[in-house]
């Protein structure tokens, strides 16, 4: 799918902060606690570590290799779980709050925002 626009690098000041978007904060922040990916008592506390990674990237979601090595001694999952992890979110949360954010910006919505 191919945006109707270029994705911007930094939001516009007008456009409030992911971490400030009740959408995205409802999708992405506060069910991290509630993410059962993980098979230790502490998904939610890990959940939560990948989410702020996502929060603090939004312009680029994509975690480098580096990057993943960083958030598996941070986690304690394993490489396949943070790849899954980062897949759903992108998809889940991701892509809609960018497709909503570019139909916000252009005022034309895009075709799988209207599918």
């Amino acid at each position: 799918m191919t945006l109707p626009m270029a994705v911007p690098t930094e939001l516009p000041s007008s456009v409030p902060a992911p971490a400030e978007d009740a959408a995205w904060r409802t999708a992405c922040i506060e069910t991290a606690g509630r993410d059962h990916s993980s098979s230790t008592s502490s998904g939610g506390q890990n959940t939560a570590k990948l989410s702020a990674w996502l929060l603090d990237h939004v312009m680029n979601p994509h975690p480098t290799k580096e990057d993943k090595e960083q958030l598996e001694a941070a986690t304690g999952m394993t490489r396949q779980q943070i790849n899954d992890w980062f897949v759903n979110k992108r998809q889940r949360c991701w892509k809609p709050f960018i497709e909503s954010l570019c139909k916000e910006l252009s005022g034309v919505s895009t075709p799988a925002a209207s599918s």
